[in-house]
């Protein structure tokens, strides 16, 4: 798989990032992220968006392994999400505490609105870690928070590979 087909691959496809226990669901998806060499060249954080290819995956181990050692607000990023769906909600606001203020934030408060979650208008990751963990064993929150933590998935990696050339 090529990383053109890799996007095609995610763009058509419907799999959301589950809330909680990340397990690898596609081996094809997985063979090519572990093959890929030199993706996203000329993006932003092309380690960030390996990072999140992982845990599009369900990788949980190797996304972790490549957040925890990319030193920016992206790496830290993907390492509060790898870390709320472990679930370890102290370390990943932690994480996001590293983070700060990110530019996808706006945009995602919207989309998280749409989405049905009542974070209000800016957004508030460690609120939202705590929503994911009041909302396991609620089916209706539950699916909530997965349909926003997908969008949050789409924006962070989307922001990552910015100024990519494909």
């Amino acid at each position: 798989m090529t990383e053109r087909e890799l996007l095609e691959f995610i763009e058509s496809s419907s799999h959301v990032v589950p809330l909680e226990g990340l397990r690898p669901w596609d081996r094809r998806l997985a063979a090519a992220i572990g093959a890929a060499s030199g993706w996203f060249a000329g993006a932003r954080s092309p380690e960030g968006a390996i990072a999140g290819l992982w845990l599009y995956a369900g990788e949980w181990h190797r996304a972790h392994e490549v957040a925890q050692d990319l030193a920016t607000r992206e790496g830290s990023y993907w390492h509060a999400i790898v870390h709320r769906v472990e679930p370890d909600a102290w370390n990943s606001k932690y994480w996001f505490r590293q983070v700060g203020r990110h530019p996808i934030f706006e945009e995602l408060a919207a989309r998280a609105a749409e989405a049905g979650y009542g974070g209000g208008e800016t957004w508030d990751a460690e609120r939202f870690v705590d929503f994911c963990v009041e909302a396991s064993g609620d089916a209706s929150a539950s699916a909530i928070a997965s349909a926003v933590q997908t969008k949050e998935w789409k924006l962070l990696f989307d922001y990552c590979r910015q100024g990519d050339r494909i």
